[in-house]
């Protein structure tokens, strides 16, 4: 994660075929505006390995992806996602929505 004090938590996904190689020009400039970036390789994308197990899911991923912000100390956070990662940030939306009103 890149820290920006006084920063807005955003979680940025990528698509297929890339990897979160293509977010680094941007990194610098959402960490001026005020932006903190957790960017995970999605599984499989990359350099990343396959997952190990069957059924790893859009849901799954987003699942995942959820337990990995709220452990980093982010309850609420904003989600950018393209292509795959866009199909991650529905179910992601949904699982924070549903955890939220919890």
């Amino acid at each position: 994660a890149v820290v920006s004090t006084q920063s807005v938590p955003i979680l940025l996904l990528c698509g297929f075929p890339s990897s979160i190689w293509e977010f680094h020009k941007s990194l610098p400039m959402l960490v001026k505006a005020g932006y903190t970036v957790v960017c995970p390789s999605m599984p499989a994308h990359g350099f990343t390995a396959p997952p190990r197990k069957p059924g790893v899911s859009p849901a799954v991923i987003a699942c995942t992806y959820h337990k990995l912000m709220v452990r980093l100390g982010y309850s609420k956070y904003v989600i950018h996602g393209g292509d795959w990662g866009s199909l991650v940030k529905q179910h992601e939306e949904a699982t924070s929505a549903a955890e939220l009103e919890a």
